[in-house]
This record gives C-alpha cells, structure tokens and sequence, in this order.
C-alpha cells in the first residue's frame, strides 16, 4: 500500500485501519495518493476491510474538485481581507454572505444569520423606501445601480456615508440570474478631508 501512499501517512492508515477494523465500518476520506511517476494525485477514498481481512477501497480523481475549492478559497480571501462592505444575495434578493468588513461597518456580530436580515435595513429608516423602490429596482432593471448615500451601524444607529455599488451577477453566458452583489465604501474620511479643504478655502 506504501506504494502509493507516502510513507509520512503510515499513522494515518494505522489509525484508519483501527477505525475499519469495527464490524461493518465504511470510512470516506481525502488521501493525497502517489502516482507512478511520483507525483501526487489528491482522490477520495470510500474504503472497507472485508470479512476474510482483505482491504477494499474506491477512489475517484479529485483533482478537478480540489482546484475548483482552491479557487473558491482564494477569492473568499480576497473578500474577507477586502475593507470594503462585499455582500452577496440569491436570485430571490435573501442576503447570503457579507465579508468581516461588511460586518463590522453596520455593526453586525461576526456569527450574526447573515440570511434573516433585509437589504434596505443596512440604511437608516428614512432612506429604505429609496433604497428598495430605487437602489434595488434600478439594479434588477439595468443590471448596476452606483452612487453615494448612507449605511447605518445597527449598535450606534450612527450614519455612515458610503459609496454604493449594487449590480446583478449572471452566469458565464450572461443569461441566468445567480444573484446580486453589493460593494460599499466608507466614505466617511474622505468626506471630512473634502468639508476641511472647502472650509479653509
């Protein structure tokens, strides 16, 4: 068996082998296997020790499946370090994911049910009708809705003013709705650098 896993695994299959060793035990687990070559091919195994003590094992190539969570684990980096507000929501306009930044510029807990909150609560009561008859309409209308205006942090009910970017995301062919984004910026200091600058001048 060492041919083609590495020996650096051999507690890891002394351990698996324990766990198989249970009447009727079936273990399903990823293993980084060697091919002839040498080099490494990650698969899933879905193994069981027969009653006459023979090892039985199915192993798929997932390759294509490891690269595609890979991918997918980049570009989660890349929001979740962004210091931008990053939201995503499905095709029916239900919040599926918001970034730590995002959390942390409305004042949302980090295990606060992303799911359970409506899009135009992110702005204070007076600017929600706006923010759903106009900001959200306009986005599923044109595809991009982009401009200047306020969040509200849900603790300190303070207002934030933002750079907003709302924008429907399609598939690869353009045609199918997956959902919709949204991209906010903090504009709060950049704002006070401009009132500075034009009360000085």
């Amino acid at each position: 068996i060492f041919d083609v896993i590495p020996a650096e695994e051999a507690p890891r299959l002394e351990a698996t082998r324990s766990e198989l060793l249970e009447p009727g035990a079936t273990i399903q687990n990823e293993w980084d296997l060697k091919r002839k070559d040498g080099s490494i091919v990650p698969t899933e195994v879905s193994a069981n020790i027969l009653a006459d003590g023979r090892w039985q094992a199915f192993i798929r190539d997932i390759t294509d499946r490891r690269r595609v969570d890979d991918q997918r684990q980049v570009f989660v980096s890349l929001l979740d370090n962004s210091v931008d507000f990053i939201g995503v929501a499905d095709p029916t306009g239900k919040p599926i994911y918001l970034n730590a930044a995002g959390r942390r510029m409305i004042g949302l807990a980090p295990d606060f049910p992303i799911e359970t909150l409506r899009i135009e609560e992110c702005y204070p009561p007076e600017l929600r009708s706006f923010a759903r008859d106009v900001i959200l309409k306009t986005m599923l209308e044109r595809g991009v809705w982009s401009g200047d205006t306020f969040f509200q942090n849900f603790q300190t009910h303070e207002k934030i003013p933002v750079s907003d970017t709302h924008f429907v995301i399609r598939d690869a062919s353009g045609k199918r709705v997956l959902g919709s984004g949204t991209v906010t910026r903090d504009i709060t200091e950049a704002r006070r650098i401009t009132e500075e600058r034009e009360r000085l001048l």
